[in-house]
């Protein structure tokens, strides 16, 4: 019985509170150094939302607990401090409810686009079937986090077909590299790497075809470049434009030059790689650097002790003996004989039920700048029709508030998505009737002592 007594004391001790301010202190400056040299979803999961930080918050509210349990019973002076007390409780609770069970994503779409999913800070990992004509069959799907549970102590690996599609490393910041390589697969089309030179112009680009699709068109400054079929027809409108087809001369391409000063057809031919011609727009030399008849895009990652503006998460997973990286919200394609397979590391998507369709979006801008100044959407949700969505004028409905985040603009400025921010907080009145509660309670300790000395005096 005194060991029970002395365990109740020391949950009621100041001491215990000493402790726990101390564990705090050091969580908050732990948090405050790993946000500054890594970043906040870093800090994040390794502390402010750490089984470390959840513990010591339960144990300050085991203390406050106990610390008015030790008062029992609680007389008229009692009253704010109590109320105090509970207020932190009640606002520590709502947290957790909050972190457990709330939301707190973004939705994008276009104008004119519909969409009902929302996408998480949390990851998933997805292994679907490809059907064809945007067709999947999901064969796996599981939330993921690999800083949290590295894959060494946590392997992912799923049977398709009777082989083992496994991931097999994690990059938590890495830099994206890609590139164009031959490829033996039918499926992928061709592509070129072309230069254009003179004395003030000398750049270069890669422009690959879908096997799909019948023409390819890049805008290389002075001309336009096309990547066409063999009998795909091209039809000249304006400007310079040089059009590559395969032809029947093995390792060489038929070329097609069109000039604007000409209004039309200037020259044609064969090219092999590294030959060069006089295109006659303004002394600019073409030269073919590179052709592949069937190409793939063949993506590595460069692994980072800390981020950067071009990092980003990435896994490597292995099937058939092959290797292929997929970045954050970056899904790969896996072609193996019969296998058709689509493999997605990405943000989890919540289905909240309902589409909601962006019928418009407005953007105010400062005077003579295109900065921003206000931006509002107009959507129309379920059962409300349209409703307008602006900085300052959410939209409440079916449990979720959506709030206008930002939005998305071309290369000429215009609006193309708008992006709402989606929250989902079943803990807010929690924390909203802690906050009271702690206010409350101050006010009362403090205006109630006061009040006590005036009428009983010092001594009372």
């Amino acid at each position: 019985m005194k060991l029970f007594e002395r365990a109740l004391k020391f949950l009621a001790s100041l001491q215990l509170a000493m402790i726990v301010m101390a564990c705090l202190g050091v969580l908050a400056a732990t948090g405050t150094i790993l946000e500054a040299r890594y970043d906040a979803n870093y800090a994040q999961k390794m502390v402010y939302q750490s089984p470390y930080m959840f513990a010591t918050l339960a144990l300050l509210c085991i203390n406050l607990f106990n610390v008015m349990l030790d008062r029992w019973p609680w007389k008229a002076h009692h009253a704010g401090f109590v109320l105090a007390h509970i207020g932190i409780i009640t606002l520590i609770v709502g947290s957790w409810v909050t972190h457990r069970f709330g939301v707190d994503g973004s939705l994008a779409f276009e104008i004119g686009q519909a969409n009902r999913y929302v996408m998480l800070s949390s990851s998933e990992f997805v292994v679907a079937r490809s059907l064809g004509e945007g067709r999947y069959d999901t064969l796996h799907k599981e939330r993921v986090d690999f800083l949290l549970h590295p894959i060494e102590k946590n392997p992912i690996s799923v049977m398709v077909d009777g082989q083992q599609l496994e991931i097999v490393d994690y990059y938590n910041y890495a830099v994206r590299e890609s590139k164009l390589v031959q490829s033996d697969d039918d499926l992928d089309g061709p592509a070129v790497r072309v230069q254009l030179q003179n004395a003030r112009v000398n750049m270069s680009q890669w422009i690959k075809r879908p096997a799909t699709a019948p023409t390819e068109e890049f805008n290389l400054g002075p001309a336009r470049i096309v990547l066409a079929a063999e009998n795909a027809p091209f039809v000249y409108t304006t400007g310079n434009v040089l059009v590559f087809r395969p032809s029947k001369t093995p390792d060489k391409l038929s070329f097609e030059i069109y000039t604007q000063s000409l209004g039309g057809l200037s020259k044609k031919g064969l090219i092999a790689v590294v030959d060069e011609i006089d295109t006659g727009w303004m002394g600019i030399k073409l030269r073919l650097l590179k052709y592949l008849p069937h190409a793939r895009e063949a993506v590595d990652f460069l692994k980072r002790e800390q981020p950067t503006g071009a990092t980003m998460s990435a896994i490597k997973i292995r099937f058939a003996g092959k290797d292929y990286w997929s970045g954050l919200n970056g899904p790969v394609r896996i072609h193996d004989g019969a296998t058709n397979l689509v493999a997605a590391y990405r943000n989890e998507l919540l289905d909240i039920g309902f589409d909601m369709r962006l019928e418009k979006f407005e953007v105010g801008r400062y005077l003579g700048s295109t900065r921003a100044k206000t931006y509002q959407s107009e959507v129309n949700v379920p059962d409300l029709g349209n409703r307008l969505i602006s900085m300052n004028n959410p939209l409440k409905y079916n449990d979720y508030t959506f709030y206008q985040a930002s939005f998305q603009e071309n290369a000429q400025g215009k609006p193309t998505t708008s992006i709402l921010s989606v929250n989902h907080d079943p803990g807010r009145w929690m924390k909203y009737l802690g906050s009271l509660l702690m206010v409350l309670g101050t006010i009362v300790m403090f205006y109630f002592k006061k009040y006590r000395l005036k009428i009983w005096g010092p001594t009372a």
